[in-house]
């Protein structure tokens, strides 16, 4: 597929090269197969865009969620087997125990890191997309074939065009459909971990003194 947008696929230029693309299109009878294969592959070219992000996002933050993870499981156990430690032998590693609570605090604190840069849960979300919308484009081609194979023998002047346009428009409302939920999820979770972590933290209150 000839790549028509060199841009980063966030990049609202891409539209650009999907305008580019399509605009100069030719509907006399004799361009009418080669224009909708044009409209075609310029939508393929711009859903791929959107593939290939969410297959960089769901790698980056792959990253993330294994090392917060593993980071939590470290430190985690760590507090956990300070004062079982420290117990054995009070004398000789009393100082291991009064370590336990920070190794504990640390670990809340990568769990909390997770959450609120969405780390697993974002790499799920990520995969989740890249797949949904991955049977979305395949159905959409296979839609497009079908299309060719049945009107391969009708007059081109009798060619349904409102279908081919149907089928093309029907995977760009599900397309953006995907997106805008898998945004909306997004902000949600987002929210939703600031809110938690807002509420773990001190109010800066100080209490009052009794007179």
């Amino acid at each position: 597929m000839t790549a028509l947008f060199t841009d980063s696929s966030e990049h609202p230029d891409r539209l650009e090269g999907f305008l580019a693309a399509t605009k100069s299109l030719s509907w006399e009878p004799k361009d009418r197969f080669a224009s909708l294969d044009a409209i075609h592959d310029a939508l393929n070219e711009l859903a791929q865009q959107e593939v290939m992000f969410y297959y960089r996002a769901r790698k980056s933050q792959r990253w993330v969620s294994a090392a917060t993870r593993a980071g939590t499981l470290l430190l985690g156990s760590a507090g956990l087997l300070a004062p079982l430690i420290a117990a054995a032998d009070p004398e000789r590693y009393r100082f291991v125990g009064q370590w336990g609570y920070v190794f504990l605090a640390g670990a809340a604190a990568i769990l909390a890191s997770n959450r609120l840069f969405g780390g697993t849960g974002g790499h799920i979300r990520y995969v989740q997309a890249q797949y949904e919308l991955e049977s979305r484009l395949t159905h959409m081609r296979l839609e497009w074939q079908e299309w060719r194979a049945t009107n391969a023998t009708v007059a081109v002047e009798s060619l349904p065009i409102q279908t081919a346009f149907s089928i093309f428009r029907k995977f760009a409302d599900s397309m953006y459909e995907l997106i805008e939920d898998e945004t909306s999820s997004w902000g949600k979770g987002v929210t939703s971990a600031l809110e938690e972590y807002a509420k773990s933290l001190p109010s800066g209150k100080s209490s009052s003194r009794r007179k």
